[in-house]
This record gives structure tokens, C-alpha cells and sequence, in this order.
């Protein structure tokens, strides 16, 4: 099983440590991956580029986003709504 962690050096949620913790997986679209990158890039000290995006393991969790961009599925698996990009710096959460 691959260790997946939120990508927020401030934040250290695990898949494996919390169960009760979503995570997400970074877009494909370009435009939006960048908006990602953009928000991580101005809250981590760690910079992050696309070339060293490890997809398997790198997620953000659904503690960076707003209450209204994450629906809860009728199996209580969290699912982001379209286009949503991350807004809670790690903090103030």
C-alpha cells in the first residue's frame, strides 16, 4: 500500500494514519492544475512543480477546501465538486 499524503508540508495527513480524511487527487486539465500548484506554491515552503508531481502518492485532503466544493456521496465518500480549487492554507483549518 502506497503512503499517500497531503501535499501541505504544515499539514501531515496520511491515508494510512487517518481514515476519517479524504483525499484528492491532482487534475489532469491543465489550467486547473495550475491553479493548484498556485495555491500550494503560495502557502509551502517546498515549492512544487508539475514535473515533480508524484500523482500516486501526493493528494491534497478535504481539509483545504470550502464546505460548499466537497459533497458527501450517499456512502459517505467525499467527492470534489467540478473545477474546485483549494482554499484553506494549512493553519486555518
Amino acid at each position: 500500500m502506497v503512503l499517500v499524503h497531503c501535499v501541505f508540508d504544515k499539514c501531515g495527513n496520511q491515508r494510512k494514519k487517518n481514515g476519517k480524511i479524504s483525499f484528492f487527487s491532482f487534475p489532469k486539465e491543465p489550467d486547473l492544475l495550475q491553479k493548484w500548484i498556485n495555491f500550494i506554491n503560495t502557502h509551502n515552503p517546498t515549492k512544487l512543480s508539475e514535473q515533480a508531481l508524484d500523482r500516486e502518492r501526493m493528494k491534497i485532503c478535504h481539509m483545504h477546501f470550502e464546505k460548499n466544493q466537497v459533497a458527501t456521496k450517499s456512502n459517505s465518500d467525499r467527492v470534489l465538486v467540478r473545477n474546485s480549487v483549494p482554499r484553506c492554507p494549512p493553519g486555518i483549518v
